[in-house]
């Protein structure tokens, strides 16, 4: 017989995962032997970067922080007030390139009805008296309104509209009538812009207005010095108090109150309203997090490690964030919501880490099975973290502050969260490891009792107080059962999702998610509306109300600059300018009725005195223009229009020019965005090398992240899910499976952006700062799956998702759930910014999850790696009674495999699908079954099984071999098993007496020498006692044995229930035809090579 070496093929990029773990099994070792320098450094690093605190640069500014820095509105703004700059001297609201310091009110009537009454006129007229006559404490001084307001010509500047007071009467009488949108007042004629002060307007055909449902009042600062901003908040919070003062006594009117500094007032506000809701999430984590880590065994529950996973995550929380406030990095309010999901974060990692302590070999020492839980987790978590930090850091390039800070300091966060959980939890989870091999109590620390020793005890005691080995019976199966929910989810939810109809139901319910999703992403609305960024019990939300209601039909007064160097002299650029306002009155959002142009205006003078003697309006050169304008036309110091010309220092030449449209019917965000990319448009339509054209109004700046979002939204997730495949492809060592965690990424994604519409949240700064995190949270779960189902080697599909589930699917459902409890606060709080934070969290998560538990894993299953293979060949072939025996080589213990006979061996166990079928390297002896009758060149035990047919007729040989082999004693499992050993050997089962039940076990677990002279270490444990026998029966050394891998360790220590098991035999649970291994663990340390010269 020969064997035939097979050649495994090997992805390359496998190398980096093989040299990952081998360094984190490193590290891990190290850890262990060491864990409390793993424990201080972090700690005494953590409270130098805390201090940090104390030099936070809180920044509130909503124009900063919700506004692209790069928006050309900013750009707008500097041409305009580099030639038209504000003048607190002779201020003009409409003109106004800042919002600077105001109070505005809306005023509307109790019932209803028209405000073009007297009573109500007249309570109106007492409310603008209190804002005007308050009085503000400055540095022991009092000032009034009129020391601080903005002026026009050495008066404050008012509202004009109240003047109509003094002829309301005849107005409500019609004796006068209002014409819409100019009138003049009858006495002065004084002129009125009534759409800039009346709202809800009515008017009959010919323009006459019949009722007026609002009227707005504004009230302007001068903050043209430092002393006067201080002054500016102190008289804006007393503005908001006056009001509500007033209102008490008014009957007849309702205010709809605001002022510049009510965003960012707000924006704090909302900020204190969750401190509370983080105290009640910490305390739900805390108690979730003791829940999660406990076990119905003692001594393996890890409660106080739990605890300890969430309280490293907040430690690493405050280091990132002091660093950064170090480094003087802005803070912002919405960085409090980053806690919620930085300790979500964190517990997943714990949960990831405390599973693969549970899988190590408990039989250990503290340091290797540190190796081993840092070698199956650390690479895991490595991967989750750096795609969680590098969506983050793309997140930093985007040019919105609020989420360049925002991931700035998560992600710095997240750095802080994976180096603390692999040193300083690490040092914690090896303490726990260090009194849990001495059989510590998971919470309080005491010596507890297994629960084998601990029949006797009352229940109390054994549910609370049990747990652990018994030293002298290390393998008992009672002290070492496997976790509930992890073999749940193996052999429940890995068996029904290698059902064929439930994998078909899965994709079924994909395809009308994905439709739903298309679906809802065609409905999805951009844009952050000002009402969002405010409390929900704001007194501003009825202030939005109001001005959305009354004052949308005239709401924009556009400044349009002309810069360069321009002749207006010239008939040609008059004919050009003119053209130009007519293509911005062309659109349908401005009204060309209320333009204002001094150019226009300047002609028609010019025009109508044109033939007089006692004027000269010459204007046909650049000099005599200027003259004309600047001695005849603009010589009123009461024209605001001489606010709209810019001369030269030397008053020869025009530098710039200034016209003013009005915009109309502007009612949502996306009429914003058509009218200012429509007005831009225009601007440069008309731009050349000698004019320069731009438009701006103060609310441009906002209007701009309309206009950025969606490019911004799709660089970032193209950036960011490049970043994700990058990192998938390196990590996780099959390109097949990286594809696959692609794919799920973008499911996840657009499953996001399609439930947004459907949930009512809108495409802002905010979705976008959570778009970023669910690209990096949709690698986490997809990433444990399709990592740990490579690292299944030699199986089935269908077996590496079961065993993938049985890794890490508590840990997903762990983790998800802490996220999703670790920012469940963010939904009680009374704010826009954060209930769209929590939606988008939870959205993110809840399908991630279920991609990573279900969508997943019926992929892979179906079209992952190996899938074809497994489709083609049959689960198992069966073939005459014979038995096998595989060596494999373990890193920890050599362990032999027996397949007693009925099946051959699975297909899908060999490691590898591109090797050759099992017969090829199968063996049948003749003679006396000796392993080291093969050549050396053909057995690697590192890279694949040998495992060798062995006759019929040299069964005999081999049973009485393993009979006398102390290393090498078949344990059946069933009574079924026993029957098919009896038979082989020619024996036959004695009726089950008690005398044969002695001797079966007597037989199962004999001691026994080696033929060889090397005697087994022998190892006192516990006899059996039967019922009623006060003496053990059976004094005797038990074998370290296992069923695999995969499972937990069995002993030939049988119990009364056992044995009552074997008087009512049951057929034995399979999910499989194969039929089990039985593997030995060599309880001398040989290797394989030795423990097979054993056998002869």
């Amino acid at each position: 017989m020969k064997l035939r070496s097979v050649k495994m093929t090997k992805f390359p990029l496998k190398i980096v995962d093989e040299t990952l773990k081998r360094w984190f099994y490193r590290l891990g070792v190290c850890i262990g032997k060491h864990p409390g320098y793993f424990i201080i450094i972090p700690l005494l690093l953590t409270a130098l970067c805390a201090t940090g605190f104390q030099q936070m640069d809180y920044n509130w500014d909503p124009e900063y922080l919700l506004s692209p820095s790069t928006g050309k509105a900013k750009l707008e703004r500097v041409e305009m007030e580099k030639h038209f700059p504000i003048d607190y001297k002779f201020f003009q609201p409409a003109r106004m390139s800042r919002v600077g310091k105001f109070g505005r009110i809306i005023v509307t009537a109790e019932d209803g009805g028209s405000l073009l009454r007297s009573t109500v006129w007249d309570e109106i007229l007492v409310l603008d008296a209190g804002i005007t006559n308050m009085t503000i404490p400055h540095e022991g001084a009092m000032v009034t309104y009129n020391q601080i307001c903005a002026k026009w010509d050495g008066y404050c500047k008012s509202n004009d509209v109240l003047s109509m007071g003094a002829f309301m009467e005849d107005i409500e009488s019609g004796a006068f009538n209002l014409s819409y949108p100019i009138t003049f007042d009858p006495f002065t004629f004084q002129q009125y812009n009534l759409p800039a002060y009346f709202g809800g307007v009515k008017y009959d055909d010919f323009g006459i207005v019949t009722e007026v449902k609002a009227v707005a009042l504004n009230y302007f600062l001068d903050v043209s010095e430092d002393w006067l901003l201080a002054v500016g908040d102190s008289w804006e919070r007393m503005f908001l108090e006056e009001i509500d003062r007033i209102l008490e006594i008014s009957q007849n009117v309702k205010v709809a109150k605001f002022c510049s500094s009510t965003p960012a007032w707000e924006m704090e506000k909302s900020k204190n309203s969750i401190t509370p809701n983080l105290m009640i999430n910490v305390i739900i984590m805390i108690m979730f997090c003791l829940a999660a880590s406990t076990m119905s065994d003692a001594v393996r529950s890890k409660p106080l490690i739990g605890f300890l996973g969430l309280f490293t995550a907040c430690l690493a929380t405050l280091a990132g964030f002091g660093l950064l406030c170090y480094c003087g990095v802005e803070f912002i309010a919405l960085c409090l919501a980053a806690p919620f999901l930085l300790l979500g974060i964190g517990i997943d990692d714990t949960f990831v880490m405390l599973s693969a302590w549970v899988r190590s070999s408990k039989q250990a020492s503290v340091p290797e099975r540190m190796g081993q839980a840092f070698s199956d987790a650390a690479v895991s978590i490595t991967v989750t973290s750096l795609t969680d930090f590098l969506s983050f850091i793309a997140g930093v390039i985007t040019p919105f502050p609020v989420v360049r800070i925002f991931c700035l300091y998560t992600g710095c966060a997240v750095a802080f969260i994976y180096v603390w959980h692999l040193t300083l939890f690490g040092g914690c989870l090896a303490l726990a490891g260090y009194a849990e091999q001495k059989n510590k109590h998971g919470m309080f620390c005491f010596t507890v009792t297994p629960k084998s020793l601990a029949s006797n005890r009352n229940w109390v005691y054994r549910v609370f107080c049990t747990g652990g080995v018994n030293p002298m019976d290390p393998y008992n199966p009672i002290d070492n059962k496997e976790h509930a929910g992890m073999a749940f989810l193996r052999d429940k939810l890995g068996y029904a999702l290698s059902l064929k109809w439930v994998k078909s139901l899965v994709l079924i319910i994909f395809t009308a998610y994905i439709m739903t999703s298309i679906w809802g992403i065609t409905m999805i609305q951009e844009g952050l509306e000002k009402r969002n960024t405010v409390n929900y019990d704001s007194y501003s939300i009825n202030y939005y109300d109001a001005d959305d209601q009354f004052y949308r039909e005239y709401r924009f007064p556009i400044n349009v600059i002309l810069s360069g160097d321009i002749e207006f002299s010239d008939v040609n650029t008059q004919q050009k300018i003119n053209s130009m306002l007519k293509s911005f009155e062309n659109s349908s959002m401005i009204a060309p009725e209320l333009t204002t142009s001094w150019l226009r205006e300047f002609l028609g003078f010019v025009e109508r005195n044109e033939g007089f003697d006692d004027i000269d309006v010459s204007i046909g050169t650049e000099p005599e223009f200027i003259n004309t304008l600047r001695t005849h036309y603009l010589a009123d110091s009461s024209s605001p229009l001489r606010l709209d010309v810019e001369f030269s220092p030397l008053g020869d030449r025009i530098s710039a020019g200034r016209f003013l449209l009005q915009g109309h019917n502007v009612v949502n965000a996306l009429d914003e965005t058509a009218m200012v990319e429509e007005l831009r448009a225009v601007a440069e339509q008309f731009s050349d090398e000698n004019i320069k054209v731009t438009v701006f109004h103060p609310y441009f700046i906002y209007i701009d992240q309309y206009l950025e979002i969606m490019p911004q939204t799709i660089q970032s997730i193209l950036v960011t899910s490049g970043f994700m495949m990058i990192i998938s492809f390196i990590m996780i060592p099959n390109p097949l499976c990286s594809l696959w965690v692609a794919f799920s990424i973008l499911s996840i994604e657009a499953g996001v952006l399609g439930f947004m519409a459907w949930w009512g949240i809108n495409l802002d700064g905010i979705a976008l700062i959570n778009l970023i995190m669910c690209i990096g949270f949709s690698v986490d779960f997809s990433a444990h799956i399709c990592y740990h189902y490579m690292s299944e080697e030699g199986k089935s599909p269908d077996q590496r998702i079961a065993a993938s589930l049985y890794a890490l699917g508590l840990p997903i459902i762990q983790g998800a759930t802490s996220t999703i409890l670790g920012v469940i606060g963010l939904a009680f709080a009374p704010s826009y910014l954060y209930v769209t934070f929590f939606k988008m969290i939870f959205l993110v998560i809840f399908l991630g999850a279920l991609h990573g538990l279900i969508l997943l894993p019926v992929l892979l299953s179906l079209f992952g790696p190996g899938s074809c293979n497994s489709r083609s060949s049959t689960h198992s072939t069966t073939s005459s009674p014979s038995t096998t025996v595989s060596v494999h080589s373990i890193s920890s213990h050599p362990r032999y495999s027996v397949n007693l006979g009925f099946v051959t061996p699975d297909p899908a166990r060999r490691k590898d699908s591109s090797q050759l079928p099992v017969e090829h390297f199968q063996r049948r002896h003749v003679g006396s079954p000796n392993l080291r009758d093969f050549k050396q060149s053909e057995f690697n035990p590192d890279r694949f099984s040998f495992i060798t047919r062995i006759s019929e007729e040299t069964v005999a040989s081999l049973t009485t071999r393993v009979q006398t082999d102390p290393r090498l004693t078949p344990v059946p499992e069933s009574d079924e098993q026993y029957d098919s050993i009896i038979a082989q050997l020619g024996q036959r089962r004695p009726p089950p007496t008690s005398s044969t039940r002695e001797l079966r076990h007597s037989a199962l677990s004999r001691k026994s020498s080696s033929s060889s002279g090397n005697t087994s270490p022998q190892m006192p444990v516990q006899g059996l006692r039967l019922k009623g026998a006060s003496q053990p029966i059976i004094n005797m050394e038990h074998k370290k044995i296992c069923r695999s891998k995969s499972h937990k360790p069995r002993t030939t220590t049988i119990s009364d229930k056992q044995l009552l098991r074997e008087l009512n035999p049951k057929q034995p649970l399979r999910k499989y035809n194969s039929f089990p291994y039985h593997v030995f663990n060599n309880e001398g340390g040989y290797s394989s090579d030795e423990s097979a010269k054993s056998m002869n």
